[in-house]
């Protein structure tokens, strides 16, 4: 259901209104997750994305995960709601922090 215009207005004042406190220990770092929702003028419909940063909202308390664009926007990172993504890739492919790296456990 479309938000009236009263309450977009109220959402979008509480965005830029909050601060968003870094997580950097969270478990999502890292993880391929597939983008449900973004505006498509910075994410390819039904993406999948690497969570590069977890934050939460400091009025909203909701999580936000830090991510690259694409297409000309591939090297840009945007802050989407962590709602906009669901964690349907499957285990086996999920890239790991030090799988990444190159580093190997000794």
């Amino acid at each position: 259901m479309p938000k009236d215009k009263e309450a977009l207005r109220r959402e979008i004042e509480m965005l830029s209104r909050q601060t968003y406190e870094p997580l950097p220990r969270h478990e999502m770092i890292g993880r391929t997750l597939r983008m449900v929702s973004g505006d498509a003028q910075f994410f390819y419909p039904d993406a999948r994305k690497v969570v590069q940063m977890v934050k939460r909202g400091s009025l909203d308390g909701e999580l936000y995960y830090l991510v690259y664009g694409d297409g000309a926007y591939h090297a840009d990172l945007f802050l989407v709601p962590a709602d906009n993504f669901r964690d349907d890739v499957p285990e086996p492919e999920q890239k790991t922090l030090m799988g990444d790296v190159g580093d190997e456990p000794s």
